[in-house]
């Protein structure tokens, strides 16, 4: 069950992102996803919250599915749980196709703040 969700893109710049030191595999860095996946679920729930604080990432896991190459590379994120004090957000990373992801993440945030549900 999703509760609520949100999708955003970012753009790799080659000098940034080549994945090490191999210019013939023209991938991103897998600490550039990861700090893409992270950033979208931290602002995915600062917009879901109804008070201004920033809500803090206590876990956060990545499985990496296929190599993000340096195409324009998309996110969406769902909130899946919430409790009293923690909410748990799911993240996946596709660039084509929405339906072969790069990488699947899960975030575990402290939220002892009322997160706004989703208007129907």
């Amino acid at each position: 069950m999703i509760l609520d969700e949100c999708s955003t893109v970012t753009q790799c710049r080659n000098v940034v992102c080549m994945a090490g030191e191999n210019p013939i595999v023209p991938a991103m860095r897998g600490g550039v996803v990861g700090g893409f996946m992270g950033q979208c679920a931290s602002q995915f729930l600062i917009a879901l919250i109804n008070q201004p604080v920033v809500p803090k990432i206590i876990n956060f896991l990545l499985d990496y599915l296929r190599a993000c190459r340096l195409r324009y590379t998309y996110a969406r994120c769902a909130v899946t749980r919430q409790g009293l004090h923690v909410a748990k957000v799911a993240i996946s990373t596709w660039q084509e196709n929405e339906n072969t992801p790069c990488t699947l993440g899960r975030a575990l945030s402290d939220s002892r703040v009322e997160i706004i549900p989703a208007s129907s």
